[in-house]
């Protein structure tokens, strides 16, 4: 017998998960394909980047990137009611899809979790001495790998392979933490994130040689090589988030442009899309389900 409690959501979360773009152009894209992983920039402690990336020596090195954060593959969501998220969409844009956050967060929730605000120093304190006791078991694993090729050994032994997965998995948990780490407000601009309530799903670098974080960057770095990056990730199916067809009618809640007079154009483009969430032959059932769900910012302005 199955003793598990729905849950609730009370009236400060919406029982959506929101995704906010600043073109149409965009939200057609993620109506046709499905929803992209894109980079996106985020500051690190550099003491956090040396003990992650060069754990045998990290001091020598942190200095080195007391100016640089890491980019990200992440989906970024939001779960403000709509009327409430009027200065969100001044930062992310007028056109947005909305999923159902129970369907959504059930379907994907190895990936997906709210973001981790942080304001205590403590925290943050804690968040480095967590780095620094994975530098110190890092090495203290390859010591043992040495040890055991000098005893012949060879990289295809069960002893060797056991180690080198044991630090695939160690790295790919941490990573998964620091990937929700932000900070609750940005000083420079005012902004304070906790506002935001973000869900992220990402891709973590899950083993050594894995390069799908990019560590050591700048923000101009970030900047100048985003689309590039981006335009990568396009290229791979695996990279885009999509639902079966039988869940659409229960997955997708809200389709939203900014101005009335783009609904008719959206409607048309879901009627005769050629794919529909990476999908082809999608029935005409469903794509006039999709189309019940478009409304825009200016009717919702005027109506709620």
């Amino acid at each position: 017998m199955n003793d598990r409690q729905e849950i609730k959501f009370n009236s400060i979360n919406a029982s959506s998960l929101f995704h906010f773009t600043k073109e149409k152009e965009t939200l057609k894209s993620i109506i046709r394909d499905g929803l992209r992983f894109s980079y996106a920039f985020e500051s690190i402690s550099p003491q956090i980047t040396a003990n992650i990336n060069y754990p045998s020596n990290p001091h020598n090195v942190e200095e080195l990137y007391k100016d640089t954060g890491v980019a990200i593959p992440m989906m970024s969501f939001c779960d403000t009611p709509i009327t409430r998220a009027s200065s969100h969409m001044g930062y992310y844009g007028k056109y947005m899809i909305g999923f159902a956050k129970k369907l959504l967060t059930e379907w994907y929730k190895p990936i997906i979790n709210p973001v981790l605000y942080i304001h205590s120093g403590n925290l943050s304190d804690a968040m480095v001495d967590l780095s620094n006791i994975y530098a110190e078991t890092v090495n203290k694993q390859i010591d043992q790998m040495v040890s055991i090729s000098k005893q012949g050994k060879t990289k295809d032994s069960i002893e060797i392979k056991d180690i080198t997965s044991k630090l695939g998995l160690r790295k790919f948990f941490i990573l998964f933490l620091y990937g929700l780490i932000k900070p609750m407000y940005a000083p420079q601009d005012g902004r304070c994130y906790y506002d935001e309530r973000e869900w992220r799903a990402f891709k973590s670098d899950d083993s050594y040689g894995n390069d799908v974080w990019k560590w050591e960057i700048t923000k101009e770095d970030y900047d100048y090589n985003r689309d590039v990056w981006n335009s990568e990730l396009a290229e791979s199916v695996d990279n885009y988030l999509t639902l079966p067809k039988d869940l659409f009618r229960d997955a997708i809640t809200h389709i939203v442009v900014s101005k009335e007079s783009e609904v008719g154009d959206l409607i048309e483009f879901v009627m005769e899309s050629e794919k529909i969430f990476g999908y082809s032959n999608v029935s005409k059932e469903a794509r006039l389900y999709l189309v019940s769900r478009i409304t825009s910012i200016e009717r919702i302005a005027l109506d709620y």
